[in-house]
């Protein structure tokens, strides 16, 4: 019989809040599965990964911090963070025992949470063969900027709620339409011609994107059959394609 040991971890509170920031947006408020509503919080080698999701989009952030004893629970996403910013500056001490009850410290300040398995979490899917492509986070930043606001917000017309992409001929193409009015962005990047590939992303994922885009750098895009994975500083993005 296996035997769940106690989760023991330090962290600062800017670093936490900041990991925990880049999350909630996707937790669904109105979800019939409550394990939908928490943050997946794994400790392990030095090393916080908090991941959320509602099935169709998953972001998971990571935050350095001194693991004592790895493990994993779920908590309530927006409560914690309400947690997290009414506790003191300074160290936080969390810790989480086998009945997935949360202690949270700070100075002469506690904290009590109660959470749900982390094996009931849903998983991240493994996607298969897929293509990569390398991009400026400035120029992608931007044509998302430009593009997605002309996107459908009508349910019963799915393809229009996303942007189409094209990677054609070393150039990327994003284009978005309600069927009143066309948005058009395009930029120059490389890429072997076996990788050309057209998909459409849903605006809930790209404006997620926008969110967490720094405007320097570079991001890693993931492209297969059935989603993509977008891997910024720190931040892995995956998301279900529209088709």
């Amino acid at each position: 019989m296996n035997v769940k040991r106690d989760m023991k971890f330090t962290v600062k509170k800017d670093a936490l809040l900041e990991g925990l920031a880049s999350v909630p947006n996707v937790v669904s408020s109105q979800t019939t599965l409550a394990i939908l509503s928490n943050v997946l919080i794994e400790a392990s080698n030095g090393l916080l990964r908090l991941t959320t999701t509602d099935l169709d989009l998953r972001v998971c952030r990571s935050v350095q911090a001194p693991v004592e004893q790895s493990g994993e629970i779920t908590l309530p996403a927006r409560h914690l963070l309400s947690i997290v910013h009414a506790l003191p500056e300074g160290d936080l001490s969390f810790e989480a025992n086998g009945q997935n009850v949360a202690t949270i410290r700070s100075g002469t300040v506690q904290y009590k949470l109660l959470g749900l398995a982390a094996e009931d979490f849903p998983p991240l899917s493994r996607p298969g063969e897929s293509n990569v492509f390398t991009l400026p986070a400035k120029a992608f930043k931007e044509a998302l900027q430009r593009t997605c606001y002309a996107a459908s917000e009508d349910d019963s017309r799915c393809a229009l709620k996303g942007a189409f992409f094209s990677f054609k001929a070393n150039k990327l193409r994003v284009v978005a339409t309600d069927g009143r009015r066309l948005a058009l962005a395009e930029f120059e990047v490389e890429f072997p011609v076996s990788s050309e590939t057209e998909f459409i992303v849903h605006t809930k994922a790209l404006n997620e994107i926008m969110r967490l885009l720094e405007a320097d750098g570079e991001l890693t895009l993931h492209v297969c059959e059935s989603q993509i994975a977008v891997e910024l500083e720190g931040v892995l993005l995956v998301s279900k394609l529209i088709a």
